[in-house]
């Protein structure tokens, strides 16, 4: 155990703290409406978020089937994109926070702090989505045939 070190350089400043942590809402919230327009896009949803079946023999048919595929793509194309954001911009809030670190950004840093922030667009999307009930149509159609394919596996016997 070090015994040499200074116990003063472990404080908190909560100014600094506040900041960086709205810093961290702002940018997930960011990063999630910029996302959304990929993410709830006809194209991404058929082709690469779900196996979707439509009714008729064109594609511009009502959609009867969907069934989730590539499960997590989102979650690594937000943590890539808030990575990029960090490594750009040079935001690393562990080095910010820590003084210890004597404000010398680091990769890992930037990693840890990119993946707070994907986590936040992730909460920052079911905020938009579920409770506020902002989506495209291509969403909200595909959450209502995945709603009607529940409501019949529940009641088949």
């Amino acid at each position: 155990m070090r015994s040499n070190v200074d116990p003063n350089l472990f404080y908190l400043d909560f100014e600094r703290v506040s900041e960086v942590l709205i810093t961290i809402l702002i940018l997930a919230m960011l990063i999630e409406r910029a996302l959304a327009l990929v993410f709830e896009s006809r194209v991404f949803i058929e082709r690469v978020a779900y196996t979707v079946r439509h009714e008729g023999p064109s594609k511009d048919g009502a959609i009867t089937e969907a069934r989730p595929r590539n499960r997590g793509i989102k979650e690594i194309i937000a943590l890539g994109v808030s990575l990029g954001v960090c490594w750009w911009w040079d935001f690393d809030a562990l080095s910010v926070l820590l003084p210890v670190s004597h404000n010398k950004m680091t990769l890992l840093g930037m990693f840890i702090t990119a993946m707070i922030i994907a986590g936040g667009s992730k909460g920052a999307a079911k905020l938009f989505s579920d409770w506020m009930g902002i989506k495209s149509s291509a969403q909200k159609e595909v959450d209502e045939v995945r709603e009607a394919q529940r409501a019949r596996s529940r009641y088949t016997p």
